[in-house]
């Protein structure tokens, strides 16, 4: 079986999201740019969004983090464009071939973070994803943002132009 840039990408994903510290990390799915094997091991580029909520520190939200907390939904500030080349090893070409959770080893080999505010172009395309009404529980940002921010009279001042659009969806729905 020929290794695939997909196949690696869901091994990357299932690997984080077995691990405590690095899980709430990824806020989309990983994207493989790049891999080579060599033996038992594969050194991988591979790139993801990260919306910084796994910091729980105020500056990485938009909306006070308290209030978020007590709708159960915190807006990200930014996101983070983050790019990894990491070497996985493994005891066997075996366990290599067929992405075994199991390493032997795992080395960071570089690490490159780029933060995006709303609004910029290079966001464009993750705004619509990031928005999928499912994924955020809609009716939870509608009283938030309605019950906290009054904003059936207009929206707060320090929301970004891009996303006024969407959040005025939300409060319309109501």
């Amino acid at each position: 079986m020929a290794l695939t840039n997909k196949d690696i990408a869901e091994f990357v994903q299932k690997l984080w999201a077995n691990d405590y510290f690095r899980f709430e990390l990824m806020s989309s799915m990983p994207v493989v740019t790049h891999f080579e094997r060599e033996g038992n091991s594969l050194i991988v580029d591979y790139e993801f969004w990260d919306d910084g909520k796994s910091t729980g520190s105020q500056e990485n939200f938009m909306f006070d983090i308290e209030i978020g907390n007590e709708y159960g939904w915190n807006f990200p500030a930014n996101m983070q464009f983050v790019q990894l080349k990491d070497k996985f090893t493994w005891n066997t070409p075996e366990e290599c071939e067929n992405l075994s959770l199991e390493l032997s080893e795992e080395d960071h080999l570089d690490t490159d973070v780029t933060i995006y505010e709303w609004g910029d172009p290079e966001l464009e395309e993750l705004v619509d994803s990031y928005f999928n009404p499912d994924m955020i529980g809609l009716e939870s940002v509608r009283d938030m943002l309605i019950e906290k921010y009054h904003a059936k009279n207009g929206l707060p001042n320090y929301i970004p132009e891009r996303l006024k659009e969407f959040f005025t969806k939300v409060i319309n729905s109501a």
